[in-house]
C-alpha cells in the first residue's frame, strides 16, 4: 500500500525538494503502523532510494527541518553545545548508509533529552497515548478481505 503512495509521489517530492521547500520526516508517525520512531529511519532510506537524496540530506530532513517545523531552528536538529539534542551512536556510517540507523543491532549508545537509555532491557511496548483514537491496526492482521470492509 505505502510502496504505490511512495512511488507516485516521488518525483513530485523531488521537485519540491530541489526547488526549496524543506522534506520533513516522521510527519506521518504516532499511530499504529507508523509508531512514532519506527518509521523515521525507513522514511530517510526512502528519501534516498526514491527520491535520490543523499544520506545527509535525508538525515536533515528528520533533524534540522524538524527543528523548522517546530519552529525551534537554531534550538533542536543539530548538535551543538549549548542545544538540546537527542543522540544516536552507532555501529556504521549514515553519512554514506542511512540505513543503518534502522537497525537496533546497531545501536550502542542513546542519549535522550541529554540522559543515557539503557538499551540492554527489552523496548517498551507501544501504548496508545492519552486522547489518541486510532486502533491498534498493526496488532491485527492486514489482509486483503479487511481492506474492502
Amino acid at each position: 500500500m505505502f510502496r504505490g503512495e511512495i512511488r507516485a509521489t516521488a518525483a513530485v517530492m523531488r521537485q519540491a525538494f530541489d526547488a526549496g521547500v524543506p522534506i520533513l520526516c516522521g510527519s506521518e508517525s504516532g499511530f499504529s503502523l507508523t509508531p512514532y520512531g519506527h518509521w523515521h529511519a525507513r522514511e530517510m532510506q526512502l528519501l534516498v532510494e526514491e527520491l535520490g537524496l543523499t544520506p545527509l540530506q535525508a538525515i536533515s530532513c528528520a533533524t534540522a527541518n524538524g527543528a523548522l517545523a517546530l519552529r525551534m531552528p537554531g534550538e533542536v536538529g543539530v548538535l551543538a553545545e549549548g542545544l538540546r539534542a537527542d543522540v544516536l551512536v552507532v555501529d556504521g556510517d549514515p553519512s554514506t548508509d542511512v540505513s543503518v540507523l534502522g537497525d537496533r543491532r546497531n545501536l550502542r549508545h542513546v542519549i535522550s533529552r541529554g540522559v543515557p537509555v539503557d538499551l540492554g532491557g527489552p523496548w517498551p511496548e507501544r501504548s496508545p497515548l492519552p486522547g489518541e483514537r486510532v486502533g491498534m491496526w498493526s496488532a491485527e492482521p492486514l489482509t486483503w478481505e479487511r481492506t474492502q470492509s
